[in-house]
């Protein structure tokens, strides 16, 4: 059952990044476009516009996809304890 948790852990850290990185671009984007922090492409790095739409859709996207992985995962995890419970 130990390791069942450890797995468990591991296996939300993605979920966890995605809405944490999602919520944080949401609701506040880099103030600065720079090449270290951010969502850094080509075409979001042109000008501020491009810069706060691109945090904001990449923010809206990664927090949507964080809720899906995350039931994915946690379901997922349920199913393999309730096989190795039998």
């Amino acid at each position: 059952m130990g390791i069942w948790f450890m797995m468990l852990g591991f296996n939300l850290l993605i979920p966890a990044i995605l809405l944490s990185a999602g919520k944080l671009f949401l609701k506040k984007a880099p103030k600065d476009i720079n090449w270290i922090f951010g969502y850094r492409t080509t075409m979001s790095m042109k000008n501020e516009d491009t810069w706060y739409f691109a945090h904001k859709v990449a923010g809206a996207f990664w927090l949507k996809w964080g809720w899906i992985t995350l039931a994915i995962t946690v379901v997922t995890m349920l199913l393999m304890q309730c096989s190795l419970d039998q």
